[in-house]
């Protein structure tokens, strides 16, 4: 089991002009610094996500393509490895 420190994780999740995707949150507490290093719509979460400013699903701020029910782990693993292939 690794842990990852909040100091540990690197500056910016992804290389805007790459397009990379494919960083899942689940059942966590997002940090605004977490938010600010990674781009929500590169990412792909489930409704036990909770934002930065401590809002859910039903913000407006909620990135589109993320369900907003809490999945069991099946059908996040399932719903995550589709939208990255996408």
């Amino acid at each position: 089991f690794t842990h990852y420190h909040d100091q540990d994780w690197p500056d910016f999740f992804h290389h805007g002009n790459k397009g990379e995707k494919g960083l899942g949150f689940r059942n966590c507490q997002l940090t605004a610094d977490v938010e600010k290093r990674c781009t929500l719509e590169l990412c792909f979460g489930d409704g036990s996500v909770t934002l930065a400013d401590g809002s859910g699903p039903d913000s407006r701020t909620w990135p589109a393509h993320w369900p907003k029910a809490k999945l069991g782990d099946t059908e996040f693993n399932k719903l995550l490895e589709e939208w990255r292939r996408q």
